[in-house]
């Protein structure tokens, strides 16, 4: 009898195919990878936010732009991490004074 039912539990179950199976588990993994990679972004967001600030602060008091040595002391990250976001805060001040004074990387412009 105990036989009947689990042959008849095996019948209930629908048949599904091993691929659909990988499809399902390479969709959970990709999921989880999205996820990974949205945390991973909003570390990499909160890094250069407290750069800024390290930075400013370190402006403010020796009047030069902070060292990625400095950096990766002060926010305890590697070096390539720290490295990275001095060139992405050295890119920003660029941005930011090319926009002020309303250059547009155009190359020098006609004399008229």
């Amino acid at each position: 009898m105990a036989e009947d039912s689990r042959a008849s539990m095996v019948m209930d179950q629908p048949a599904v195919s091993m691929e659909a199976r990988r499809s399902v588990r390479a969709g959970a993994s990709s999921a989880g990878e999205a996820a990974q990679r949205n945390g991973s972004d909003a570390r990499e967001q909160d890094l250069l936010h407290r750069a800024r600030a390290e930075d400013v602060l370190h402006w403010q008091q020796h009047q030069r732009p902070i060292s990625a040595e400095t950096l990766r002391k002060r926010l305890r990250v590697g070096a390539a991490t720290a490295r990275g976001l001095v060139a992405q805060l050295r890119s920003d001040i660029h941005t930011q004074i090319e926009g002020a004074a309303g250059v547009t990387g155009r190359g020098p412009r006609p004399i008229s």
